[in-house]
Order: C-alpha cells, then structure tokens, then sequence
C-alpha cells in the first residue's frame, strides 16, 4: 500500500461535507473493472483477496489447483482493460498451500504473495513469496522466525513503509498457540520487530488480521475470550519498540462476536474494527467501530444500513481517508449478493453503497481495498463466468475530467494531486469541488510557479474563542459546511493530527478559498464555512502552526 497512501480526497471530500445526513446518499463511483477466474474453473476461490498495484491489479485464486490440489495461484491485470497481463504460480506447490491469499506491496517493483499452509518449515506453518512484478522473478521466501505447525504465517500481510507485516495466528507465546506478528523486510527476509499476544491462550487468533495506523500497529485477535468466549479483542503496538499501547476492547461484546476479525488504519489516527458476529442488529449481521488513536477513545459505532440476518457486515479497510465495510451476506442485490459501503470517518455516517453489478449470490464485498479514488471489491460466488467461479469488480470515483487554464493561475492540468505535509504534529488536506460552470482541473506542488505553499504561525488575526466571521478575512461571503458557490471553490479540510494530505486546485476565476471543517480551529464549530480570499487571497489555518496558499501573480494585492 506503500504507493496508493497518497490520498485522493479532493473531489470525494467536498461532495461528503455536502451531504444531508438524514438522506440515502450516493458518491458518483461507476464500475470500471470488472476481473474474472482466467482458468473457468470453479472453487479457486478466485477474489478471496485483491490489491490495487498503480494501474495494475492482482487477484488471488487460493483454492486453484495447480501441480497439486488448493495449492493457489495469483494473477496480474491490467487495472483499466482487464487483460491478463501474468500469471504467478506458487515456487514450491504442495496440497493445501493457499498461496494467493494475502498480498503486500512494500515497494513499486515488488509484491509479496502469502502461502498460509505451506509445509517447509513445519505443517501449514506458512510462508511469504516475494516476486519482481514486471517479470515474474522471485525474489526471496520468508519463513516465520519462530516457525510452528499450524502457525499459519501469512495469514494477512500488509506493508508499512518499505517492509511488510506478517501475521501468524498459531505462532506460539509461551507455549500457547496464541499468536504472533512480525515487521519484516521483504527483499533480506530480516526481521525488524516482532509483536506477541500480551495474553496469550490457545486459540486467540492474534495475528488473523494486522494493519499500521501510523506509526503504530494494530493486531487483531478475533477469538479472545476476554470477556466473552470468542468476543475478541485488538492491540496496539509502538511499531519501533514492539511495545504494547493498550488494548482496544469491544464495546459491546458477547459471545461469537469476534471483534477484530479485521482492522484498519485509518489516515495517521483512527482505528477501525471490524466484528462480524455482532448481534446488536439482528443475529451476525456485524458492526465495525471506530477509534481515536491516541486515546482509545470509541468515535463512532457503524452498522450497515441494510442490515440482516448471518450478513457478516464488517470487513473493514481504508479507501482513501474514508472506511470501507463490507457486509458479503447481506442481500443488497439478491440473496446473498454482498455490498459494501462507505462511511465518514468522521460522522460516522453511510455515504456510499456499493452492490454487486452481477447480482444474484456474489458475496461481493468478502475483501476489499482501495486507494487513488478506486474500490477492489472481491465476490467469491460471482457467477458471471461460471458456477461459483469468483471475481473482483473494480469501482473508480468519477472526477472532472476537463482542464482550463487560468489567466491567474497557471495549473498542471494532468491532474495528478501533488502531495504535501505539514512540518508540526497537525497535517492538513486541502481539497478542491467543482460546482458547475466550465469546468477545470488542475494541480499544485509544493510550490509552483505561481502558487506556494507556506507555514505560518500567526493567527492573531482571527479571535479563537469564536468561529471565525467574514468581517475577519477580505471579502464578505458565508457559507454552510462544505457549500459550493459559483464556478470553482476551494476547500480546506483537516484530518485529524496525524494524517496526511494532498493539494489539487480546480482553475478558473474566480479562484476563491473557503475553509471548512469542524477540526479546523481548536475547539471546531460544527456547520460553519468561512470563506478567506479571492483568487488573490490566502488560505491560514490557526491550530498552533498553519499553512497558507497564496499567488505570486505581481497584480495581486499583499496577503493579508
């Protein structure tokens, strides 16, 4: 995931900070892809686990039979044609291996395949492949440090900066097999931290599934029995030290639940969980929650809004700052046809369902990922090509796709966010609606020729005791939260302290800055827009340091 974390809010955002809560609402994602079992054959289990790779995909075929039974293949598509592109046959097949079931993408040039029940080092005790994806190579094999029958190493991979994690379910902690999960460079197999069950018990399942979270990681472990008998729990660790931070309890656990069947790192600060037995709906129709990092805090309990009976809601993964549920069970488009659904991190709010474009019994939504204004759903009982043969659909959020240049602004119009990131603890995205009119696209570094991008630390300007008025600021407009108005609007948005950002301006005049957000100032005030320029005006953001936008067009007036 290293190459999709630079996040494509821009449009996605303002679209979100627009909506009426009260009302079903939908973002404008069509189907782009869609990727089916190139052999026919059914069972593999083809889309039980997909990536997105830059303008590449892969999806796995765990159960596929090749030189022996279930011993799994992956393939290599073209993200936008769907074309074949290669096929990545396990290096040392054996019966039961399910390599395919987990992928990594530590570097551009390299991914890293999982194997769960390889038998090289012990019974099912798992192993992680890595290739050079332009041709197929492999690159290493990575075995657990402390290979065990049935530890099943590679389990869930994720990256984390140029290496990988690796989760291990059955690796033992002081002679349980309790779990275990392992920070790891992919191309010299050396390990880097390890992280263990802080209360280990036979059958925890620590390490089913893992994520980072910033600089933290973040362990599920599934079939805990504290307090309940496989109510489960998740922890989370110092990534450099390997140390426990605390464990995030379910907040509502019972019996089965399973809390932690899945987590995500959500941007730099926000946890969420997913717990796919949950029964406060109806009997495991799942929850997912969503947690403040730095406190522990539960921000919001999510469920689906088309709940039923056994609909598993609760596969939880990141798209682009957003939360990604998927409910494989539930009947959106025909029994059992699976959907998956966006929500608001920060209100916790359904924005967007996604349903099986193939209807019928699809499971769509059993894995998910995404990033770069993409969603790579896999469906297991897809049947497009054949009975119960699988597929994953790729969904692409739809954008302006013309470009003006300004007689301002002289903008990049490939339109490519440029990625920025403020140098205090608080990291701002700015992103950028088009509300109607000609239309423009564009993008800025971190500082072009025209505009730049700077920090500044004085807010004496505004009174912080009180939102923010437009008798404060140059001109004298008011908005609602996340309002357009004329032809282009620029919008500011923070995301939390820790996350991460990117700069994409819409062109055109007039070129104009509103800012919005309830975290924007401290303290926030919820619902209020306030608008700080015109195409010559700058952008201040007051929370102890700030970041400004401003021309340097000479027939601009000073910033104020």
């Amino acid at each position: 995931m290293a190459y999709l974390q630079r996040t494509w809010l821009i449009a996605i955002a303002s679209l979100i900070l627009s909506l009426n809560p009260t009302q079903s609402q939908n973002l404008p994602f069509s189907l782009s892809t869609s990727f089916f079992n190139p052999t026919g054959k059914s069972g593999d289990r083809f889309g039980g686990r997909s990536i997105i790779l830059g303008n590449q995909v892969m999806v796995g075929a765990p159960a596929a039979d090749y030189n022996g039974s279930e011993t799994g293949v992956a393939y290599l598509f073209d993200r936008d044609t769907g074309e074949l592109i290669r096929t990545f046959h396990n290096p040392d097949p054996g019966p039961g291996d399910w390599f395919g079931v987990s992928f990594a993408w530590p570097e551009e040039d390299y991914i890293c395949i999982g194997a769960v029940r390889d038998d090289s080092h012990g019974s099912n005790a798992g192993a992680v492949y890595v290739f050079r994806i332009e041709t197929g190579e492999l690159v290493n094999t990575i075995y657990s440090p402390t290979p065990t029958a049935n530890g099943l190493f590679g389990q869930w991979i994720d990256s984390f900066e140029d290496n990988i994690l690796v989760g291990a379910e059955g690796d033992k902690v002081n002679g349980f097999s309790a779990g275990k999960a392992y920070l790891m460079n992919p191309l010299t197999g050396e390990l880097i931290q390890d992280f263990a069950n802080p209360t280990p018990k036979d059958g925890d399942r620590f390490g089913f599934w893992v994520d980072s979270v910033g600089q933290d990681i973040v362990v599920g472990a599934r079939d805990d029995d504290d307090p309940a008998t496989n109510s489960g729990v998740a922890h989370l660790f110092d990534s450099a030290s390997g140390n426990l931070l605390y464990t995030i309890k379910n907040p509502n656990p019972n019996s089965g639940d399973e809390f932690g069947y899945t987590v995500a790192g959500i941007g730099d600060s926000v946890i969420a969980v997913g717990c796919l037995g949950d029964d406060t709906k109806a009997n495991n129709a799942g929850s997912a929650y969503l947690f403040d990092k730095r406190s522990g805090e539960l921000l919001h309990s999510l469920f689906s809004p088309h709940f039923v009976p056994n609909g598993s809601f609760g596969s939880v993964a990141e798209l682009d700052g957003m939360v990604l549920v998927g409910a494989p069970n539930e009947d959106e488009n025909g029994t059992d046809s699976g959907a998956a659904y966006l929500f608001d991190p920060f209100t916790g709010k359904a924005i967007h369902t996604f349903r099986s474009p193939s209807g019928g019994r699809t499971n769509i939504g059993n894995r998910l990922s995404g990033g770069g204004g993409y969603a790579l759903l896999g469906a297991l009982g897809d049947d497009t090509s054949g009975s119960d043969e699988g597929a994953a659909h790729l969904f692409k959020f739809d954008t302006v796709q013309d470009c003006v240049q300004s007689s301002v602004l002289d903008f990049d119009c490939e339109g490519d966010p440029g990625s920025f990131q403020s140098t205090s603890e608080t990291r701002i995205r700015i992103i950028a609606s088009n509300s109607g009119g000609s239309g423009a696209c564009g993008s800025v570094s971190y500082a072009s020729e025209d505009i730049l991008v700077d920090f500044e630390v004085d807010c004496s300007k505004f009174n912080l005791t009180t939102p923010p008025s437009c008798d404060q600021v140059e001109t004298n407009m008011a908005l609602e939260l996340g309002q357009s108005f004329g032809d282009q609007t620029v919008g500011l948005l923070s995301w939390r302290t820790t996350d991460r950002g990117v700069i994409e301006v819409h062109g055109g005049l007039p070129f104009t800055c509103v800012v919005t957000g309830e975290d924007l100032f401290p303290g926030g005030w919820e619902g209020q827009g306030v608008v700080l320029g015109t195409s010559c005006g700058a952008v201040y953001l007051c929370d102890g340091a700030g970041i400004s936008i401003e021309s340097t067009d000479s027939s601009c007036p000073p910033t104020p």
